[in-house]
């Protein structure tokens, strides 16, 4: 308040020039500040474009969604203001044409009244009109003639004065239409880079939800997998998952989706086998018979779920999402009601991940004391976790 007051009393006090100045100074400053926030925006929405939607936490998903569609909407709102100032501009040039057209017209017009005088000068010089009214003898007719001849030259003259005045206007007319059409260059320039900025944003918020998209499903397939553990936490995860489905839900209506990468084929039931209750594929089974072994030596009983079908997948794809070969295998997981993962983007259904209890319960935490002896570890029997997800292992973190 007392730097606005300070403002206004040295405005107040200063001439025309220098509040004239002042005020330029403050727009090139709010443009300054304004061109580094929009640049620091940007640059918060690359960091959160980079954010690894597979291992990150839910959270920190939710915050780089925000992140990417609060730089869209700014550079979206900077393109609607440059289409503004692109279409006023082209007004202008619209007007200033259009006063340049009617000056040069009255610039011909009165071109063509002094061509018209000076025929009338060379056929019917004024002297010969003096010349004759005093041949003629009618001397009280020759001061009325000299009047109209007087008047006649004061007419050509200001018929001149005015051609050159016109004459001057139109070169200033043509300055301003010039400068008109420039500036709607500059304009029709900005509005340009305002558009490729755009799509550069929809571009990196496509990339991001097309990864989120991946984890979505991801997500499902883990809901599901741990309703036959822990219907509580099966639940929590649901509701968590619920906002960041129906973010990708609305990116996914405003534009088109990459399907996400596959995990892989999942593995034929041949190759799956029992470890101490745990379904897993026989590469990785002598692993987790030898972690499972571990953990108990050191007091924690492990349980869980590994391998998940590919026959049940589908069984709930059509459940939930449709009947169609699109609704099964095309359909995003966060078009489904609720949301369920493809067929095969599941480590699951490979038998290389598993979705572990302690003690007969879900490993919701990482003060689980579970889920801190496999952080300390669960390396050494090649099985790595998903951050975001305290009870879920594979051999890829994945």
């Amino acid at each position: 308040m007392l730097a606005a007051a300070l403002l206004v009393a040295v405005l107040t006090q200063a001439g025309p020039e220098a509040e004239a100045q002042s005020l330029s100074d403050l727009r090139e400053e709010k443009e300054r500040i304004e061109a580094e926030r929009d640049e620091l925006q940007e640059q918060q929405a690359v960091l959160a474009s980079e954010l690894d939607a597979e291992q990150a936490e839910l959270d920190d998903i939710i915050d780089a969604l925000d992140a990417i569609q609060a730089d869209l909407d700014a550079k979206e709102e900077r393109l609607a203001s440059a289409n503004e100032a692109l279409g006023r501009a082209e007004d202008q040039v619209d007007l200033a044409i259009l006063a340049e057209d009617r000056t040069r017209i009255e610039a011909e017009q009165l071109e063509g009244e002094l061509q018209n005088l000076a025929v009338e000068a060379y056929v019917n010089p004024a002297g010969d009109e003096v010349v004759e009214a005093l041949i003629s003898g009618d001397v009280l007719e020759a001061p009325q003639r000299r009047v109209l001849l007087d008047v006649t030259a004061q007419v050509q003259v200001d018929l001149i004065d005015r051609y050159r005045e016109v004459r001057a206007e139109l070169s200033d007319r043509a300055d301003v239409a010039a400068d008109a059409v420039a500036l709607t260059e500059q304009r029709r320039e900005a509005a340009d880079r305002e558009v490729a900025a755009v799509e550069e944003a929809k571009a990196r918020q496509e990339d991001f939800a097309a990864d989120v998209e991946a984890r979505i499903e991801h997500l499902a397939g883990e809901a599901a997998s741990l309703e036959a553990i822990d219907d509580t936490l099966a639940a929590e995860l649901r509701s968590t998952n619920s906002e960041i489905t129906e973010r990708v839900r609305q990116i996914e209506e405003a534009a088109r989706r990459r399907a996400p990468s596959s995990v892989g084929a999942p593995a034929p039931p041949s190759e799956i086998v029992s470890v101490q209750g745990i379904w897993v594929h026989q590469s990785i089974a002598d692993n987790v018979d030898a972690l499972l072994t571990a953990a108990a030596a050191d007091g924690i009983s492990l349980g869980g779920g590994g391998y998940r079908s590919a026959e049940g997948q589908l069984a709930v794809r059509r459940r939930n999402c449709g009947t169609s070969d699109y609704a099964i295998y095309e359909m995003p997981a966060s078009s489904c009601r609720p949301p369920t993962a493809r067929p095969g983007s599941s480590m699951h259904e490979r038998g290389l991940a598993i979705d572990f209890t302690y003690n007969g319960r879900g490993i919701g935490t990482r003060s689980n004391a579970a889920y801190q002896w496999l952080a300390e570890n669960a390396s050494r029997f090649g099985l790595y976790n998903l951050p975001s997800e305290p009870w879920h292992w594979s051999t890829n973190g994945r």
